[in-house]
């Protein structure tokens, strides 16, 4: 998580500006959209065996209807799925982020994606479950974030997110 903050942190203070627009922009968007597809491919996390990033992914879907669905409510816990579940949908609408952001759009959508994205950075609590497939998913997310521009108040809110998943993770022990 924190090479990630740090990573916003050095958007926020301009670092990468010279990529985050024109065609340097949607290269390195088309590539963080290229590890993302890649990643769903491969094994991501162990649960009983190796369980590849599509099967993660309806993993992180299915545990808030499951939670509602068994305990007839949402356990805090499944905030968590919750922004994961946000944060794959924006990676996998990353082409449409590129063409909004290529016409002068598109800045809310990509603020969305920085401050969701945040949550798999989070997730690494137990690093002997993690397999290639996750850190190849959380590296695109950075990638991704390289190229979009972050202002002061996203950067609050993707630290915000952070402290709210690391108080979670908390809670559920």
């Amino acid at each position: 998580m924190s090479i990630g903050i740090i990573l916003a942190w050095m958007n926020m203070r301009s670092a990468f500006e010279r990529i985050q627009g024109g065609r340097g922009q949607a290269t390195v968007l088309c590539l963080a959209w290229g590890l993302f597809l890649v990643s769903l491919a491969l094994p991501s996390i162990t649960v009983f065996g190796p369980v590849n990033g599509v099967s993660s992914a309806w993993i992180a879907m299915a545990a808030p209807i499951q939670s509602l669905l068994r305990f007839g409510e949402m356990k805090i816990g499944v905030i968590v799925f919750i922004a994961i579940d946000v944060a794959n949908l924006l990676m996998a609408l990353l082409p449409l982020l590129i063409w909004k952001l290529a016409h002068g759009r598109g800045q809310r959508l990509a603020d969305c994606l920085a401050i969701t994205m945040v949550t798999p950075w989070c997730i690494a609590w137990d690093p002997d479950n993690l397999l290639v497939g996750y850190y190849l998913w959380s590296t695109s997310m950075g990638i991704a974030l390289i190229a979009i521009r972050i202002r002061k108040w996203i950067f609050g809110g993707m630290l915000a997110m952070a402290a709210t998943i690391a108080a979670i993770a908390w809670l559920e022990k």
